[in-house]
């Protein structure tokens, strides 16, 4: 079994609002982001967030929502909580920011088939040339994981395991693409505009 955990309780600081909520196609980010988890092949979705609205927003298409009272510690708390709060069932996990909004379903089951054939590797994607999200580790790295502190994520595991990551490479570039400012948000609009 597989866990998607969004990890969606950040501020948006760069932003300067809640960017899981502007649309992208007249659907919240989150919603996209959710529904393109929901319906691939993981066995359960959990949303990490912080503002009711966007666990609103995300509702129809996660299996639970888990609020992260330690937003404000940096990401590495919502990826911690997730993993707690992931079936004990999970043999691997799929960690997914909620601004990627262009992620399509078949590259979340591609990941899922080279972790098959895998099992013990961290699997990568890489859009184009840039390596990106969601990552995919196996459960064996849990206790690694949850020893994680402040904003670091998942990036000194990979850094510190070269010989253990897979990288699965996806030519559309766009699927890669977040939003973290004003100026890109409406760069990934302009990339709706030419779908």
């Amino acid at each position: 079994m597989m866990t998607a955990i969004l990890l969606a309780s950040g501020f948006s600081k760069r932003m300067g609002t809640e960017k899981l909520l502007l649309p992208i196609e007249n659907k919240p980010m989150i919603e996209r982001i959710a529904k393109t988890f929901y319906q691939s092949n993981v066995g359960e979705v959990l949303l990490i967030y912080r503002n009711p609205a966007v666990k609103e927003a995300a509702q129809p298409y996660v299996h639970h929502a888990f609020f992260n009272p330690l937003a404000e510690q940096g990401q590495s708390e919502a990826l911690k909580l997730g993993l707690k709060k992931a079936s004990s069932k999970s043999e691997a996990y799929l960690f997914a920011m909620g601004d990627q909004p262009f992620l399509k379903t078949e590259m979340i089951n591609r990941l899922i088939q080279v972790h098959a054939q895998y099992p013990e590797k961290i699997i990568r994607p890489v859009y184009g040339s840039t390596p990106g999200n969601p990552v995919l580790f196996p459960r064996l790295f849990k206790e690694e994981l949850l020893q994680l502190k402040g904003d670091e994520g998942g990036r000194s595991i990979l850094k510190k395991n070269p010989d253990k990551v897979i990288e699965c490479r996806f030519s559309d570039k766009d699927a890669g693409y977040d939003a973290d400012t004003v100026t890109s948000y409406k760069e990934l609009q302009s990339i709706k505009n030419t779908l």
